[in-house]
């Protein structure tokens, strides 16, 4: 049994811990049978023809659970010959636990052991502790207080504080999306778009909230929030094909009048004026009166009602108290924000 996995197989693994205590039987080793526990995982590269350059890779992990077995690692058990899995920053700081009663004849190799790791493996910056445990590849340490592996230098590695690392909060973030923090401004907008089915993050763990946003995308987004309702009639852009996934959404905003038929563009990028100007389309180009706190903001640019319309019902305000920025591109953390705001 491992912490991780029971094997792993050309994997790469990176800051992950096991603290949890595994204790499998003592089993007779007359009869061939034995138990193997492990605090990241048991072989490395098992299967297939591997080529020494396939080797698995395992970096700043490290165990905290005690193993009981016939035979015990802290890191792993056992690494196809020559295939060098490589482990850099690890530790095992649980303790290991092995039948030191059982007394085996006649068959080779087969001892109650520690191993961590054995000659198949390649380490760098790596320890363990080597509690009620034997053998020739540890030795006892008096600056560490701990026995460590013969083969590391004792001065090759560093002692991580493990109460620390294992106390240490993780930030709470929105979903799966490692890169919105709950503190963000922009986290309950994005929670809201995603559980709206508006958009989707760039991959499993990323939202990518300061990436700028396509014409394409946003009104996407729109069209979306909308509920995807069906065009009215067909508009034939130049540049837009019917397989594209902005299709409908694009056709859709023609008809009601957000842009303009002929070349949609669809992959330009999308500035503050832009974003303003369709949301204020798509609730119907109400008429409001004019502010005039912006100096960048022209009384008779095409977007000044759109502007004046987006402040005064809170959608989004200045970049300062005199500017609003209208040519600087919006990110997706500030369309979904928005787009929260202005579909009520």
């Amino acid at each position: 049994a491992g912490g991780f996995a029971s094997s792993i197989q050309k994997s790469n693994i990176s800051r992950c811990y096991n603290s949890g205590d595994i204790t499998l039987d003592y089993m007779d080793w007359v009869n061939g049978n034995n138990s193997v526990a492990c605090g990241m995982f048991v072989y490395a590269e098992k299967y297939g023809d591997i080529k020494a350059v396939e080797h698995s890779t395992v970096t700043d992990c490290y165990n905290s659970g005690n193993l009981t077995a016939n035979a015990v690692a802290g890191l792993a058990y056992y690494g196809r010959t020559n295939c060098n899995c490589a482990f850099t920053n690890c530790y095992n700081v649980g303790k290991l636990t092995i039948d030191e009663g059982i007394t085996v004849t006649g068959l080779p190799g087969k001892t109650d052991s520690v191993y961590l790791p054995d000659a198949t493996f390649t380490t760098s910056n790596c320890y363990a502790n080597g509690n009620s445990v034997s053998g020739s590849a540890w030795k006892d340490s008096a600056s560490l207080g701990r026995k460590v592996l013969v083969s590391i230098p004792e001065d090759s590695f560093t002692v991580p504080n493990v109460d620390a690392v294992a106390s240490t909060p993780k930030a709470e973030i929105v979903g799966t999306f490692t890169d919105v923090p709950v503190s963000a401004w922009y986290a309950e907008p994005v929670k809201w778009a995603v559980d709206k089915k508006i958009t989707t993050g760039t991959s499993p763990t990323t939202f990518s909230p300061d990436t700028t946003c396509t014409k394409a995308q946003i009104i996407t987004f729109i069209w979306r929030a909308m509920g995807e309702p069906q065009y009215e009639q067909g508009v034939s852009f130049t540049d837009v094909n019917y397989k594209d996934y902005y299709f409908i959404a694009s056709t859709w905003a023609c008809n009601k009048g957000m842009v303009d038929a002929g070349a949609f563009k669809g992959g330009s990028l999308v500035t503050r004026a832009d974003t303003v100007v369709y949301l204020w389309k798509n609730a119907g180009s109400p008429d409001v009166e004019a502010i005039n706190t912006f100096t960048d903001v022209p009384e008779s640019a095409d977007y000044a009602k759109a502007v004046s319309w987006a402040v005064q019902n809170g959608i989004t305000s200045g970049t300062s108290d005199t500017t609003f920025s209208p040519d600087m591109t919006c990110t997706r953390g500030q369309i979904v924000t928005f787009l929260k705001r202005a579909i009520k």
